[in-house]
Parts: C-alpha cells; structure tokens; sequence
C-alpha cells in the first residue's frame, strides 16, 4: 500500500489580514446586555402555569401498545417535568379497556395523579377531558352527567382542582331529518347577507 501526498501540488492559501479590526469598537448590538430569562408563562386571571411545552400523557396508559408500569410512566412524566414541560394532559377515556395490567394503573388520569404527588401542584398544569354518555351511536348530555364525571376525574387525579378541563367530544347540532341544523344555518346566512348589504 502507498500514500499520495497531493500538498506540495496545491496553491499556498491566502492568509487574510485581519490587524485593521484589532482595537475596534464593537457594534452596539453586541454592546447591549443580555436579556433576562423569561419567565415560565402563566395566565394572568388564574395564575395557572403554561410553560412552554405540554405532554401528552395517553400513550403510556391506552391506545399505542401495552401499557407502562405506573413506575415508568412517572418517570417519563418526571423527565417531561425536568425538561421544561409544564403541562400534563390526560382524559377521562384514557383507560385499559380489558383487564388491567399487573403494576398498572385502570385509568391515566391515575397515573398522571400520581405523578403530580412528586412535583410541586403549583408548578403544573393538569388538562383533562370529559367525554359524555353514549346510547347506540348518539351522545347524551347533562349537568347530571358532567357533574358525575368530574368528580370522578378529581377523584383519579387526586386533586382538588382541575386546571384546565374540557370536552371531549361535541355534540351534533343536527337532527335526525336535518331539520335543526338547515334552520341554523338559514339563519347564519341571512345574517351574512344582511352585513353584505
């Protein structure tokens, strides 16, 4: 084996003549101090923490794969936590739905209560969602229903509180013949032409 070297064949490189920048004033940007770090967001009224990410907490409960131990699922919200994020957020409906497995939590919203044990509870935001009744393929709402359900939340999460909490799903507007719906938006559009004119 053998090696080439091509050095002696290449064009000396230029070397730059930089003495004309020495004792040069620097541009006042450069002169300015630095700005503050920024404070973690939060919502004026409420005071509730926003930081600048969130986690979403399902995937370690339902629907992508088995569940994790309750163990590793707060560690994984304890590393989301000492990397920035500040908000937690979970669901009435993220559960295992057959039988639960060893060492797991039913419900997220248990795992996610647990995890806010070990953290400061005014240092995060829980967001969690209600998710109405259903008869056959129709959803059904009331106060009744509500009512029930965020208890039932504040009960897994182990909170007095709730954050933020919110729907899951939404109601349809429209009824069986349709009736409902074209009459809003008869009205919707009305009110559009009258702006027109």
């Amino acid at each position: 084996s053998f090696t080439v070297d091509h050095s002696s064949h290449l064009p000396p490189t230029p070397q730059k003549d930089h003495s004309d920048r020495i004792n040069q004033p620097q541009p006042p940007s450069q002169n300015r101090k630095r700005p503050a770090a920024r404070k973690t967001p939060t919502m004026s009224s409420s005071k509730v923490v926003l930081g600048k990410m969130g986690y979403g907490c399902m995937g370690l409960t339902a629907f992508y794969g088995p569940p994790v131990s309750n163990s590793k699922g707060v560690a994984v919200m304890k590393a989301a936590y000492d990397a920035g994020c500040r908000m937690f957020d979970t669901a009435q409906l993220y559960m295992q739905f057959g039988d639960v497995v060893p060492g797991t939590y039913k419900y997220n919203e248990e795992l996610v209560g647990e995890f806010v044990k070990s953290v400061p509870r005014d240092t995060v935001t829980v967001a969690t969602k209600f998710f109405p009744k259903m008869e056959g393929s129709k959803f059904e709402y009331s106060y009744e229903i509500l009512r029930e359900a965020t208890e039932g939340s504040l009960k897994r999460l182990g909170v007095d509180c709730i954050d933020l909490y919110y729907m899951h799903r939404m109601v349809s507007f429209r009824s069986e013949k349709g009736g409902e719906s074209r009459g809003v938006q008869e009205k919707s559009g009305s009110n559009r032409a009258e702006r027109r004119r």
